[in-house]
């Protein structure tokens, strides 16, 4: 059984506006999964917390490859982050095609559980359409490496359900969430507080399908991000 977690972290500010890592550590160790697909975190050479996926990596006791996706003020690093207990190779990192905004880039590894080889990519596509569809196709047509592998695409694609960019990847990949995760209103991912209505965040596969997937909405989640967690359950 592998289970995959995409979770947008917010820098690991809450809804309170504290940034406090501790909280985005305690979200994922009680979802427990194999993998755990991150995004917008800051990286630093400084020591933890202020190095966040460093911070995570240790207190969750798991491997971790971080993309950058911008420099920060300082040396730092602004960008996404896939974390695992099991063994993890890196393929590719890198940016992907921009239409002019915001960088945004992509990483894919492929992670060894229980003797099985998954391809995992994480990404975090645009806040623009055009430049959304534009990173789609990259993805799809060049990062998703080797068609013998069991694959898993998942992020913050800023794409709801129905969007352009969620139907393209529909296209060629199955979401795994949609069998079990409603619609509107019940099935946002963000924001966090109150009503959430948007599910931004995915998990796209090939070759596999979920036995059970669901949004993490606790006490906590709402507090620790202004995204709510999605965890898949895949036999």
């Amino acid at each position: 059984m592998l289970r995959i977690l995409t979770y947008n972290v917010h820098a690991c500010v809450g809804t309170d506006r504290v940034c406090d890592a501790s909280r985005i550590a305690d979200v994922i160790r009680a979802c427990s999964p194999d993998v755990a697909v991150l995004q917008e975190l800051h990286s630093s050479h400084g020591s933890p917390p202020h190095d966040q996926p460093a911070y995570l990596a240790a207190a969750l006791q798991m491997q971790v490859v971080f993309s950058t996706s911008w420099p920060t003020r300082g040396g730092g690093h602004f960008g996404h982050a896939l974390l695992s207990p099991w063994p993890v190779t890196l393929q590719r990192m890198g940016h992907l095609p921009s239409c002019g905004y915001e960088p945004r880039t992509a990483l894919a590894v492929l992670v060894e559980v229980a003797q099985q080889t998954i391809q995992v990519v994480g990404t975090h596509l645009s806040l623009w359409q055009r430049e959304r569809l534009v990173q789609t196709e990259a993805l799809l047509d060049e990062w998703i490496m080797d068609p013998t592998h069991l694959t898993v695409v998942a992020g913050d694609f800023n794409a709801t359900p129905g969007s352009p960019t969620y139907r393209r990847f529909c296209r060629s990949l199955v979401d795994v969430t949609a069998p079990h995760v409603p619609k509107f209103p019940r099935g946002g991912t963000w924001p966090s507080w109150g009503r959430p209505r948007l599910r931004l965040d995915h998990i796209f596969a090939r070759g596999l399908t979920a036995q059970t997937t669901q949004i993490v909405n606790t006490p906590l989640t709402r507090k620790a991000s202004d995204h709510l967690p999605l965890l898949a359950e895949l036999p």
